[in-house]
Parts: C-alpha cells; sequence; structure tokens
C-alpha cells in the first residue's frame, strides 16, 4: 500500500462548497424539467390520428399532390408551401399518415420547448427561462395544437432557432457571415410555413445592422448576405404563384376587406377598424393563453370575459413594450411585432393565433415575477408573497395539465370517430358521383360536420370548390354556377331562396345531393 506523503494533506470540503455543489446539482438536475414536461405532454398521446380543421385539408390535398406528381396544385394557392412540402415525403404511407405526422409535431413542439429555454436564459435569465420554458411545455393550448393538423407547432421551432441568432449577436455585440445566411434561410423557411414569419426579417435585419462590434462596411455584407438567404424561397414562390390568375389571398387581405366584415374602408380607415374590431380579440387571446382554460373558465366566459381581456392581455403587452423600450431585444420586437400584425388580422380563430408568441408571452411573465422579487430583496415577507404566487400559477397550470391530458385521450376517441364516418361518407361519394365532381356545400354555420365533409371529399378526391354557411355567408350564384353538384346538410329543411336546387340525387350519410340548375349534369361510374 502506497502511503500518503504528510506534503500532500487530504482535501477537506467545506460547508460552503458542499453547499454550492449541492446548488448546482438541484440547477442542473431542473434545467431537464421543460423536457420533461414537453415529452410528457406529446409522447403519451401520439397515435394514429390527428385534431383536423378545415384547413387541414389544405395543407394535405397540396401534400398529395406534391407526393404524386412533383408539383404543387395547378391554381393559386393560399397557403404558403413549407408545411404541405413537410408532410409530402410523408404521404409514402397513405392519404392519411396521421402517426407520421403527429411524431413530426411532437418532435417540432419538443425543439420550440428547448429553444426557448435557450433564448429565454440569455434574456430574462436562467431561472426565470427555465421557468418560462416549462409553463410553455405545460400550457393547454400548445399540447393541443401539437396534436393539430395545422401549421403553427411546425413553424416555431424555425422561428425560433432565428432568432437564437439574433439573441447571439445581441450578446456577443457582432455577427458573422455564415451566422447570417443560415438565420436568413431560416427565417425564409419560417415564412414559407407562416407567412406571419414576415415579421422575422426586420427583426433579425435591425439586429446586424445594429452590431456595435461590426464596422460598417461588415455590417452591410453580413445585412446583405441575410436579405439573398432569406429571399430565395420567398421569391421562388412569388415567381410561380404569379403564373396563375390574382386571387383573393393573405396580400389582398390587408388591403381589402372580407365579406363579413360589411365594410366599404379601405387604407388607413380598414386597419383602424379592424384595430377596433380585432385588437380586443387578441387581447382575449392572450387571456386565454395564460389562464388555465378549465380552471379559468368562469374568467373567460360570459360577462367577464370583455374585462379579464384588458386586466390580462393588456399588461402583458404593456410588459412586452415596456422591454423593448429598455432592452431592445430580439425576442421582445419579434413579440410586440407579431402582436401588433394579429391585431389587424380581419380573423377569430381563437388562441391558437397565438401559439407563435406564447413562450414569449410567458417570458414576460416570468421576467415580471423576477424583476419583483429583485426589487423586494429587502422585505422578505413581501417576496414570500410573491413566490407564494408564482407557485400557486404554476401549480395552478401543473393542474391543467392533468385536464389537458384527460382530453386528449377523449379527443383520441372523437377524432378517430369523425375519421370513420367520413370514409363511409367518401366511400358513398365514390359510388354516387364521377370522378372530378365539384361540390358545393351548404351546412349550418360553425357546424362540426364541415370537417367531415371535407375529410370526404378529400378521400374521395372530389372538389370542394364552394362554401356555404347558412346564417354566415351569403350564396353567390356566380360561383355555384361552378359547381356540378350541391350537398346539404340534412339538419338544414329549407335552403335559403339565393340557392337554387335542382332535381335530388341521393341521400348521402348526413346530407342530401342536388344537382345544380345550368352545371354539366355528371354522369353516374
Amino acid at each position: 500500500m502506497t502511503a500518503i506523503p504528510a506534503s500532500c494533506p487530504a482535501r477537506i470540503e467545506t460547508p460552503a462548497a458542499r453547499e454550492r455543489r449541492h446548488t448546482a446539482g438541484l440547477a442542473a438536475a431542473a434545467r431537464v424539467l421543460p423536457l420533461l414536461a414537453a415529452l410528457a405532454a406529446t409522447v403519451p398521446f401520439i397515435g394514429p390520428w390527428c385534431r383536423l380543421t378545415p384547413d387541414s385539408f389544405k395543407y394535405l390535398s397540396a401534400a398529395r399532390c406534391l407526393w404524386e406528381t412533383g408539383a404543387f396544385p395547378p391554381e393559386r394557392l393560399i397557403a404558403p408551401p413549407g408545411f404541405p412540402t413537410l408532410l409530402a415525403p410523408l404521404m409514402a404511407l397513405g392519404d392519411a399518415p396521421f402517426l407520421a405526422i403527429r411524431i413530426l409535431l411532437s418532435v417540432s413542439f419538443v425543439a420550440a420547448v428547448l429553444l426557448t429555454q435557450a433564448i429565454l436564459s440569455r434574456t430574462i435569465g436562467p431561472r426565470a427561462g427555465l421557468a418560462a420554458a416549462w409553463l410553455t411545455a405545460v400550457s393547454a393550448i400548445m399540447s393541443a395544437q401539437s396534436a393539430t393538423l395545422l401549421s403553427e407547432i411546425p413553424y416555431l421551432p424555425l422561428a425560433l432557432a432565428s432568432l437564437l441568432f439574433a439573441v447571439n449577436w445581441q450578446s456577443r455585440g457582432c455577427a458573422g457571415a455564415r451566422e447570417a445566411a443560415v438565420a436568413g434561410l431560416l427565417a425564409g423557411c419560417a415564412i414559407a410555413v407562416r407567412a406571419m414569419g414576415v415579421v422575422l426579417v426586420p427583426v433579425l435585419l435591425a439586429c446586424l445592422v445594429l452590431s456595435p462590434h461590426n464596422v460598417r462596411r461588415a455590417r452591410v455584407r453580413h445585412a446583405t448576405i441575410f436579405l439573398v438567404a432569406f429571399a430565395l424561397i420567398p421569391v421562388a414562390w412569388h415567381h410561380r404563384q404569379g403564373r396563375y390568375p390574382a386571387a383573393y389571398g393573405y396580400a389582398t387581405q390587408w388591403t381589402r376587406a372580407r365579406d363579413c366584415e360589411n365594410s366599404d374602408a379601405t387604407g388607413a380607415a380598414l386597419q383602424f377598424e379592424r384595430l377596433r374590431t380585432f385588437g380586443p380579440m387578441r387581447l382575449a387571446d392572450v387571456g386565454a393563453a395564460v389562464v388555465p382554460p378549465r380552471l379559468g373558465w368562469r374568467l373567460l366566459h360570459g360577462e367577464n370575459r370583455s374585462p379579464a381581456a384588458w386586466l390580462i392581455g393588456l399588461p402583458i403587452a404593456a410588459i412586452a413594450l415596456y422591454r423593448l423600450a429598455r432592452f431592445r431585444s430580439a425576442p421582445d420586437a419579434y413579440l410586440v411585432a407579431t402582436l401588433m400584425m394579429l391585431a389587424l388580422w380581419p380573423w377569430d380563430e381563437g388562441p391558437r393565433l397565438i401559439v407563435p408568441v406564447l413562450p414569449f408571452i410567458w417570458g414576460c411573465v416570468a421576467w415580471l415575477f423576477g424583476a419583483v422579487l429583485s426589487a423586494l430583496r429587502r422585505r422578505p415577507a413581501c417576496r414570500v408573497v410573491i413566490m407564494t404566487l408564482a407557485a400557486a400559477l404554476g401549480a395552478i397550470h401543473a393542474a391543467e395539465f392533468i385536464f389537458t391530458s384527460r382530453a386528449m385521450n377523449r379527443m383520441d376517441a372523437r377524432e378517430t370517430g369523425i375519421w370513420n364516418n367520413a370514409e363511409s361518407l367518401a366511400t358513398r361519394l365514390d359510388r354516387e358521383t364521377p370522378a372530378g365532381t365539384r361540390l358545393l356545400a351548404v351546412i349550418p354555420s360553425a357546424h362540426g360536420d364541415k370537417v367531415l365533409l371535407t375529410a370526404a371529399a378529400y378521400l374521395s378526391r372530389r372538389d370542394l370548390c364552394e362554401w356555404f354557411e347558412v346564417g354566415k355567408t351569403r350564396c353567390i350564384p356566380a360561383r355555384a354556377a361552378n359547381c356540378d353538384l350541391a350537398l346539404v346538410h340534412s339538419e338544414i329543411v329549407r335552403p335559403p331562396d339565393e340557392l337554387i336546387l335542382g332535381e335530388k340525387m341521393a341521400d348521402l350519410p348526413g346530407f342530401r345531393m342536388y344537382a345544380l340548375p345550368g352545371a354539366s349534369a355528371p354522369t353516374q361510374p
């Protein structure tokens, strides 16, 4: 046995060093909590089903056409091409590769949570960033969207990855040419997935131009590289769209009122009207994203809805503006710009519109708690009160996460049933109508069977070219003349007078099928 020399005494760990080591171990363990929460919110519920909306089939149809023909449908598309391009390889598994899509959405969700933690830990501090990432992972809205076949969740990691570059540029005070190129490509891909990613361009460009440690020539070079890399995909898509006749899309929605707005205003007057109408809706969506939907149901519905929108949504918007004015951080600029754009967006799509900025909304909440605790450093009693409130907020959302998990199981059964009914209806459409039939759907306003009929048209490869929602939209005869057959929902006893129907041809599950006068009579297959 080798003797230990007297000149090498055994190392004795002091209590302070032991405490620091213990604290560092706890901090390292806590850093994985958002990852564990994200996995718990997605992995147990992955299955061969998706929560579907009518817009889901726009992506599926474009992806199927891209996979089968190598090109998008020969028409001017409203939705950007990014999400259908991601879905196209999955079409090798069939027309409804829901299991593969759910895996794609889950991976995107987990990546978004990890990127949220990486960004906010640099901008609002490690502890506040950890709390915001955890709240994002257990959010009921995020969990629901991770099972929904829409583009919000795939958009998030692309947008957050590009913002991570901006945060690094701001922390270092300089940028590199390769980083500018990669960030430009990520921003271009984000816009290709969801058009609202256009707000990333001025945010990242400002970070490049204002880099204090880069000389002016380097700033101009990096900004040029960024713009060229970003423009590759949007310019190619714009060139493709230009080959087809102009139609009402995202570009014209900003300059022309929708039919349901009942307004003749244009320009700034139209935007002001929209701000008055849709601005409070966006504040309500922010409040619905922060307040648990089940435990806070009474706060978000009925006569409390409007006060809750202003009392919750407005302070969060004010915090974002304050942080932008004081710290000029890229995430705050992105949050403020996106909220301003959404306040003018003429659609009421609920809290899912807030998903692309939800991580930074939680960042504002976590930063506020941290700032108050720092200000009350010498008042331990007040600090205990604030910490109790923060713990209560976390406990409420943890309890909401349990309710959300149970709801996901019920959602599985409901969506599976809708899809089975859609397959039955698609079989009847195959039997009763020839290939290429153009359909006009007549359905009650906001009826759940809109998804059923859209799914059946997708499966049977029939063109559901026009919708007439009774009580919401008006039937335009010129558009109805472009259709061959009308499918009238069984709950509509007497169709509206402006819709002229011909001979009744068949009874389908939940619908009656009529010929349309003036349309070419389809022959039976």
